[in-house]
């Protein structure tokens, strides 16, 4: 009877356990800030909270994004209702050495708590 006990425990506990991603109550959010040089990449034209920029998030060690925000008015993005786990949060920018033109900015982050608010620095990149 006690290694039923035993094993009924050990087997919830495994069972319980979660992996990153949605379906917590943790939040990451930030915003993204955008620079605009001139052609030459010499002056800098304009540099401001960037509105309507895509940012995604990947959980854990994936390999694809595991969703994609778009920022407000303000350049904020905000991912909700995740799990205690690690995380990177990423967002393109102008690149004229980069294949496509683009590169990742990316920050890499950790959720310890399950009500945790993790606020990012700025995702600083060029348009």
């Amino acid at each position: 009877m006690r290694l039923i006990i035993f094993l009924s425990v050990l087997f919830l506990g495994i069972s319980c356990s979660v992996e990153e991603g949605k379906g917590g109550r943790a939040t990451i959010k930030g915003k993204v800030f955008v620079q605009d040089f001139n052609a030459e990449g010499t002056n800098l034209l304009v540099e401001d909270y960037a509105p309507d920029w895509e940012v995604f998030i990947i959980y854990g060690d994936d390999d694809y994004y595991g969703e994609r925000v778009t920022t407000n008015y303000e350049g904020t993005y905000e991912f909700d209702f995740l799990h205690e786990g690690t995380y990177t949060v990423f967002a393109y920018s102008k690149c004229d050495a980069c294949a496509n033109n683009k590169e990742a900015i990316l920050i890499e982050t950790e959720i310890v708590d399950k009500d945790e608010v993790v606020i990012l620095e700025d995702l600083v990149v060029l348009d």
